[in-house]
């Protein structure tokens, strides 16, 4: 296997994988294998039959996507040991030439990008200021909006708004963010932005079918636009991964950090069996992880807001 990199823009790395002809036979042997059961061949038990007559009985594009899923964690394990790259996301494919003696594939790896943060304990100190101002500033209230407001009191949602009204620390933290996010400066790659919006967009949809509506049918009701809600969700995409970097930056900077123990103790207090055994894969330990650095982080941005309860 043959790899040659490129460095592009916005910590962007691309690979250039190629696979000689021998190493690409023994591949496919490999995928056909995983056909083998699968095909019945005349004269042959189930199973027994050669991978070269197995092949005639397997769908083309079926077989060359099973070779790529045996080439693809090869490569990128490959890629990463040989270059040094810390890859921040599932690195994506792109499939130049494929067939039984040639194969050639770029990876697409991206990087931590580059933070400028904002003065953080200054922006802190400031949005508590605005909220402040905020509550205290008057509203001017026609008579039509106050009645429809008092009628709204009386209604059951109305208590439940009143209930979850954010605290005055939730208030000011809201605004940290917003205002860092405006003031950092942050530039993502286009495959990052897409990749998030992608994920936003598709819990939306699954969301929308567990409650029986058609997507279509949702944008019909809203008249609205598939191309309005694109381009909402590619907004959400941006400032939440603006949001996700900044605040990992300034875990940096204030040398906050997680430990084991403190893992631990979410988990055990889980009291479903099922669901503790789930958390403790590794790769939800690394989710509760990063929550509890972000909540440290956003314990000591309202500590510099300087906020009273």
């Amino acid at each position: 296997m043959k790899l040659t990199k490129k460095e592009l823009a916005n910590k962007v790395t691309e690979v250039t994988v190629v696979v000689p002809p021998s190493d690409l036979k023994k591949e496919y042997e490999h995928a056909l294998s995983h056909f083998k059961n699968e095909v019945e061949v005349k004269g042959f038990r189930k199973g027994q039959a050669p991978l070269d007559l197995v092949k005639k009985h397997v769908d083309t594009k079926k077989l060359q996507n099973e070779v790529i899923n045996h080439i693809y964690p090869k490569a990128v394990n490959k890629a990463i040991k040989d270059y040094k790259i810390v890859p921040v996301m599932q690195p994506k494919i792109k499939i130049n030439k494929i067939s039984d003696v040639d194969f050639e594939a770029v990876l697409i790896f991206i990087g931590r990008p580059d933070v400028k943060l904002a003065d953080y304990k200054k922006v802190a100190k400031v949005a508590t200021t605005k909220v402040e101002k905020e509550s205290k500033t008057p509203k001017i209230e026609t008579a039509k909006n106050m009645a429809e407001a008092k009628e709204k009191a009386k209604t059951e949602n109305s208590a439940k708004d009143l209930r979850n009204e954010p605290s005055k620390e939730q208030k000011v933290l809201n605004q940290t963010y917003e205002d860092l996010i405006d003031q950092s400066k942050i530039d993502l790659p286009d495959l990052m932005v897409a990749e998030e919006q992608n994920r936003l967009l598709t819990g939306f949809i699954n969301y929308l079918a567990k409650l029986k509506v058609n997507f279509d049918d949702y944008l019909k009701s809203q008249k609205i636009t598939l191309q309005k809600v694109q381009n909402d969700y590619k907004k959400q995409a941006t400032r939440n991964l603006k949001l996700e970097f900044i605040l990992s930056e300034i875990a940096k900077k204030e040398k906050l950090t997680v430990d084991e123990k403190e893992v631990k103790e979410v988990i055990d207090n889980t009291p479903d069996e099922n669901y503790k055994k789930y958390l403790s894969q590794p790769s939800q330990k690394y989710y509760i992880e990063s929550q509890l650095l972000k909540n440290k982080v956003a314990n000591k941005l309202v500590e510099f807001s300087e906020v009273k309860k």
